[in-house]
């Protein structure tokens, strides 16, 4: 289930790059550029933006209500995970449960 996740929007984003014209206009000169410098900024610029996100994320501290310990989680697990407003679906790393994790701050 997690591959179908990333498989996706890789898919998608595959599809509209290598559809759409590689003809750039700017400033009233015509430029052409190849698909793959275009599939390459785009996924140099999603990768920054999950990286960013991320680190935003996984710098807050959650706690479990389980357990009531505070955790951090890492930046990986914070954006792939299921977000409900503040709370994240983590698994606490001292009891072992699994469900929505309230922050902290």
């Amino acid at each position: 289930m997690k591959y179908i996740k990333l498989f996706t929007p890789v898919t998608v984003l595959l599809c509209s790059v290598l559809l759409t014209s590689c003809q750039v206009n700017w400033f009233g000169q015509t430029f052409q550029i190849k698909w793959w410098v275009i599939l390459i900024t785009v996924l140099i610029f999603t990768a920054v933006i999950f990286v960013i996100g991320g680190k935003s994320i996984a710098s807050h501290e959650y706690i479990c209500p389980e357990c009531n310990k505070k955790f951090r989680p890492n930046w990986w697990t914070s954006v792939f995970t299921i977000h409900l407003n503040d709370d994240l679906v983590l698994k606490c790393p001292h009891c072992g449960r699994k469900g929505f994790c309230r922050r902290c701050d």
